[in-house]
């Protein structure tokens, strides 16, 4: 009778552990989904990443296990055949072919892997060689640009004679110039671009003079604005 009510006692605590369980867990779930409501929808997104990111760790880090247990496995069985089937020299010579396998493969992957870096910089070093010369190139096109638009020349020249003590009016020139810096680096873009594929690039101070006299021309019909007369 003792045993029994020993047994009894014991079932019952056990559920009520399970049941005391199950709630902390269930009260663990509304914590848990309370204080992710609580979170902006950046915060949520960047937890899931890494949480996801995590996971492929562990994952990796699990097969990476996994495939390690798998060749001691193998090596522990090929061992062991090679000892029945053979003599101590049998494991002797499996272990002496593993052993060389492993470094031919060991040494292919390091020229595989010098190869492909050696690949990388070379292309890395292209690319800063091309990136180098197409800023070359532009900064070329802008300066002659500049060189030729003579209102850029009227700005730099307005900015020039302004004194030091007049703050104000120096801000507004050199607001003025960057602005018309800004039309320039357009022009300048697409003649580098043009002159990249092959076609023909215009003439610099064509193009200017020619955007100039637009100016004038729309100055000239636009009633109600007043624009000081850009030069001819």
């Amino acid at each position: 009778m003792g045993k029994r009510a020993n047994i009894a006692r014991t079932r019952r605590a056990t559920e009520a552990s399970a049941r005391e369980l199950v709630a902390q867990s269930h009260l663990a779930e509304r914590a848990e989904v309370a204080r992710r409501a609580q979170l902006t929808p950046e915060q949520r997104a960047a937890e899931d990443a890494a949480l996801a990111e995590y996971e492929t760790v562990r994952k990796a880090k699990a097969d990476a296990d996994t495939a390690r247990t798998g060749k001691i496995v193998l090596g522990v069985i090929a061992t062991i055949i090679a000892a029945a089937i053979g003599s101590i020299w049998g494991v002797v010579i499996l272990w002496a072919v593993v052993v060389v396998v492993k470094v031919i493969v060991g040494q292919s992957k390091a020229k595989t892997a010098a190869a492909a870096q050696a690949a990388a910089d070379a292309a890395e070093a292209e690319r800063a060689q091309l990136e180098e010369a197409r800023q070359a190139q532009l900064q070329y096109h802008v300066v002659t640009l500049t060189q030729a638009d003579p209102v850029y020349q009227q700005l730099e020249q307005e900015l020039k004679a302004i004194p030091p003590t007049r703050p104000e009016a120096r801000r507004q020139a050199d607001a003025a110039r960057h602005a018309r810096m800004v039309i320039i680096s357009s022009y300048a873009e697409h003649f580098a671009e043009l002159e990249r594929s092959g076609r023909p690039v215009p003439d610099h101070g064509a193009a200017m003079r020619d955007l100039v006299a637009k100016e004038q021309a729309w100055d000239a019909r636009s009633s109600g604005r007043h624009r000081p007369q850009l030069p001819a």
